[in-house]
C-alpha cells in the first residue's frame, strides 16, 4: 500500500494536489475530503431529487452517479459492491455494469475482490480518480460554498 493511500482506495492529497486549476488556470484551493464529500453528496442528492421532480429516465449520467456515490461511500469508510454502485448509478444494471467497465478503462475505478467471499467484487476509485473527484469537486464547492 503506498505511503500516502487510505482505507476505501483514497491516496491523502500531497501538497500539489491540495489545490486545483480553476477555468481561467488560476489555482484554487483544494477543499478538506470532508468538504469534498458534502459536495459531491448535495450533488448526488440534487441529482434523485430531479429525478423525481422531472421523472426518472430523463435524465441519465450513469458513469457520473457512479464516481458520486462510490465517491461517498468509500470517504465514509463503507465498502461499494458493484451491485451497490448499479443501484446507485439509477439505471439498468447492464448500462451501469458497462459505465463502471468504462471508467475502469479510464484509470477511475479499481475492483477489489471480497476477500471473504469471491464471488462478490467491491469498487473503488483508484488514486487518480480519487484526486480528479478532489479537483472537480474543488472547483464546484469553492463556488458553492462561498
Amino acid at each position: 500500500m503506498p505511503r500516502n493511500a487510505r482505507p476505501g482506495g483514497f491516496a491523502q492529497a500531497s501538497d500539489a494536489d491540495r489545490r486545483s486549476d480553476g477555468a481561467d488556470g488560476a489555482a484554487r484551493p483544494t477543499l478538506s475530503r470532508m468538504q469534498a464529500v458534502e459536495v459531491a453528496r448535495a450533488v448526488y442528492d440534487a441529482r434523485r431529487q430531479r429525478d423525481r421532480l422531472f421523472g426518472e429516465g430523463l435524465f441519465a449520467d450513469p458513469a457520473w452517479d457512479i464516481l458520486l456515490d462510490t465517491f461517498v461511500r468509500t470517504s465514509a469508510g463503507r465498502v461499494q459492491s458493484v451491485s451497490a454502485a448499479c443501484i446507485g448509478a439509477a439505471a439498468p444494471a447492464t448500462t451501469a455494469l458497462r459505465h463502471i467497465a468504462l471508467l475502469e478503462q479510464a484509470g477511475l475505478l479499481e475492483r477489489t475482490r471480497d476477500p471473504g467471499d469471491g464471488r462478490r467484487v467491491f469498487l473503488g476509485l483508484s488514486e487518480h480518480g480519487s484526486r480528479q473527484m478532489i479537483r472537480w469537486l474543488s472547483m464546484l464547492g469553492s463556488d458553492v460554498l462561498a
